[in-house]
């Protein structure tokens, strides 16, 4: 069940992820001013694992309405390359007109890059930071 709070309109609105059913990562949401927040934490990743979260990334952001995403990961193990490519390509579909920064302090840096460039090149509007100082500037910035 989704829950947001009726905390004042000052402060990030936390929207709540009450799992269902056991998983092997978290997802926690946060509306906050101009973008949905989302915390992603995992031991492990797989295309199955990587899919699944994503897809209840879209179903928030769609219920949301947010044009603006911010995804601050917490991944102790990455997925393959190969894993990272199908993933890029199927959610550059999914977010065609939502601003997508992505905080990642532990994936390797050519990872990253590589993430990046698949999703980009498939139209997705977005860019990959270590620091959610650096993400959140870039996400927040007109064009």
């Amino acid at each position: 069940m989704l829950a947001t709070s009726t905390q004042s309109s000052n402060s990030h609105q936390p929207v709540i992820d009450e799992p269902r059913e056991i998983k092997p990562y978290r997802l926690a949401y946060e509306l906050r001013p101009g973008y949905l927040y989302v915390l992603f934490r995992s031991d492990t990743a797989s295309y199955e694992i990587i899919r699944q979260y994503w897809s209840e990334i879209i179903v928030m952001a769609t219920s949301t309405r947010c044009k603006k995403l911010l995804i601050d990961k917490d991944i102790s193990v990455e997925s393959s390359m190969v894993d990272a490519f199908r993933v890029a390509s199927e959610i550059a579909v999914e977010f065609k007109s939502v601003k997508v920064a992505i905080c990642d302090r532990k994936t390797p840096l050519d990872a990253l890059e590589f993430d990046e460039l698949v999703a980009t090149n498939r139209g997705l509007n977005t860019r990959s930071f270590r620091e959610l100082a650096a993400a959140e500037a870039w996400l927040m910035q007109e064009v």
